[in-house]
């Protein structure tokens, strides 16, 4: 027996920010996945290399209410995978 592989196709740069979702249970917040950069996958060596070319492009802290935004890098299967599409529903 063995396990199917899953191969990546791409590595995607996101900002990532920080938004309000609704007063529900004293407000919540959610975070927002946006692609800026895609490359075809190569190795995960490509993935660490970007991770520390986009590191210089955080700023401020998402997790404050000064805002700012952060930049994570992720090996997907499909294109933007990752990428927020709309806005959560509290539940």
């Amino acid at each position: 027996m063995h396990e199917e592989v899953e191969t990546f196709k791409f590595v995607t740069v996101y900002k990532v920010t920080r938004h309000y979702g609704g007063p529900e249970e004293g407000g919540w917040w959610y975070n927002w996945y946006e692609p800026v950069h895609t490359e075809d996958y190569v190795n995960m060596e490509q993935r660490d290399t970007l991770q520390r070319k986009w590191r210089d492009q955080d700023h401020g802290d998402i997790y404050s209410v000064l805002g700012g935004a952060e930049y994570r890098v992720y090996a997907e299967t499909e294109l933007n995978e990752s990428a927020t599409t709309e806005r959560p529903h509290y539940e």
